[in-house]
């Protein structure tokens, strides 16, 4: 799937792209957002959709980008485990 298009996809789904990290800002951000009551979403981040791959190009898997939302009524946070299996 193009990387417009699963933006698009996340987008129409309330979420809105905020940054492109790696450990260790990836989790301290998401624990951050999370305790703010939002919700979010890791998305790999393919090298030929940031405009510099130069720190990406031999670590890739690492970089995730962050999606938020806020949550649903009733709703309970995901930790970063629950989103990202691999533990990134």
């Amino acid at each position: 799937m193009a990387e417009s298009t699963r933006q698009a996809e996340l987008e129409a789904q309330g979420w809105e792209a905020r940054f492109i990290a790696d450990e260790p800002r990836l989790s301290e951000s998401v624990e951050l957002y999370e305790s703010l009551g939002m919700e979010v979403h890791l998305e790999p981040v393919r090298a030929d959709s940031a405009a510099c791959t130069t720190c990406m190009e031999n670590c890739r898997d690492h970089y995730m980008m962050i999606y938020t939302r806020q949550r649903a009524e009733g709703g309970e946070a995901r930790g970063l485990s629950d989103l990202n299996p691999e533990g990134r």
